[in-house]
């Protein structure tokens, strides 16, 4: 999930249809959240293992939601996610302070569903996608 954040995040096309880095968020997004704005959620992990022990390859499920105050900025802003998540792969520094990176060998889109919700009294229209990542750490 940090190396999803981190593509979206070093994404210039992405980052003006947003409108600001600071709008992605892990998990939830704090009510009255000025729109558009993005929530990553880790779905699942898995690990792999062979007879020699760990390969240090992880497989994330990472779902993202796009969130805009219509249904054209939502599709918009999810086209622009799918074009900097979708067969990604890199390396990335995570943590500048420590230089930790990750290498992201694929980065794969598995679904996507659409649809507006009222929250907070608000409509509010949301696209959600699911990328499964392969992460060498």
């Amino acid at each position: 999930m940090i190396a999803a954040r981190k593509i979206l995040a070093d994404n210039s096309a992405f980052i003006t249809g947003l409108g600001n880095v600071n709008r992605i968020f892990y998990g939830d997004a704090k009510q009255g959240q000025t729109l558009p704005y993005v929530i990553l959620a880790q779905e699942g992990i898995s690990f792999t293992h062979t007879k020699d022990g760990n390969e240090n390859v992880d497989y994330e499920t990472v779902q993202v939601s796009y969130y805009a105050a219509n249904m054209q900025d939502t599709r918009n802003l999810a086209l622009l996610g799918k074009a900097a998540l979708d067969r990604y792969s890199g390396v990335l520094t995570v943590d500048t302070d420590s230089s930790e990176t990750q290498t992201v060998l694929d980065c794969t889109i598995q679904d996507q569903s659409s649809f507006p919700a009222l929250i907070e009294n608000r409509d509010i229209y949301t696209y959600e996608q699911v990328y499964t990542m392969i992460i060498r750490k």
